[in-house]
C-alpha cells in the first residue's frame, strides 16, 4: 500500500488501509487526518480518529450530538 500512495497519494482507500495496519495510534492518527485531507466527508476515517480521541476531528455541528451524519 505504501507503493500505491507513493504513486497516488490521494488515493483514499490506500490511506485507510495503512491506518489499519498502522505501528502505533501516532501512526494511524497520521494516515486518518490523510483521509480527511482528501475527503473531509469520509465517515470512516473522522469515526476512527474520534475512537482514538483526536477531537480535532470534530465539526461545531458535532458537538452535543446536533450534528448530521454525512
Amino acid at each position: 500500500m505504501e507503493e500505491v500512495v507513493g504513486q497516488d497519494d490521494r488515493n483514499e482507500l490506500a490511506w485507510i488501509w495503512l491506518a489499519t495496519v498502522a505501528i502505533n495510534a501516532n501512526e494511524r492518527r497520521d494516515y486518518l487526518r490523510r483521509v480527511l485531507e482528501i475527503n473531509p466527508r469520509n465517515q470512516r476515517a473522522r469515526e476512527a480518529l474520534s475512537r482514538l480521541g483526536d477531537e480535532s476531528t470534530l465539526r461545531p455541528s458535532d458537538i452535543g450530538g446536533a450534528g448530521r451524519r454525512t
